[in-house]
């Protein structure tokens, strides 16, 4: 089964988990499609984006970085529906078939060996510079959490 809300990336216990092993070269990061589609490392991310008062690099840099994020999270989101798409199992009437918050799914097997290769997928990603975020005394209102979901990013 798979969750029918969109937004959040959580699946099925079943599904493999992404292990987050970034790969640094200058001044970029290549990270695991499901780490960055991942509900903590977003809400993170957006917390982050939110911060007042940074200097103007750190914002350009955030710019960047959240254009080619959300670049990426809009393709995986296409791919996810096409996968929901070909293995939700079809009522007569050809609908999805929703058991409580979840859809249920023909040859889950495969399909989870599908939405694994998908996470699995890897991206560059530029890097953002910590001390471009503190250069201004800017306080960073980010918990040790989100420092966390957000250190492959932050050189």
């Amino acid at each position: 089964m798979v969750k029918k809300k969109a937004q959040k990336n959580q699946e099925t216990k079943t599904e493999a988990q992404v292990e987050v092993t970034p790969i640094r070269s200058k001044n970029t990061v290549v990270l695991k499609l499901g780490h960055i589609t991942s509900e903590p490392f977003n809400e993170a991310f957006n917390k982050l984006c939110n911060l007042k008062n940074l200097p103007p690099k750190a914002m350009f840099s955030l710019r960047g970085l959240k254009k080619k994020l959300d670049e990426e999270n809009g393709k995986f989101q296409q791919v996810r529906a096409d996968l929901i798409e070909e293995y939700a199992v079809k009522d007569a009437d050809g609908n999805k078939v929703v058991n409580g918050d979840s859809y249920t799914i023909k040859n889950p097997a495969e399909f989870n060996k599908k939405f694994a290769d998908l996470y699995s997928i890897e991206i560059e990603v530029p890097e953002i510079s910590f001390g471009f975020l503190t250069d201004s005394g800017t306080t960073l209102d980010l918990t040790i959490a989100d420092l966390i979901q957000l250190e492959f990013i932050i050189e």
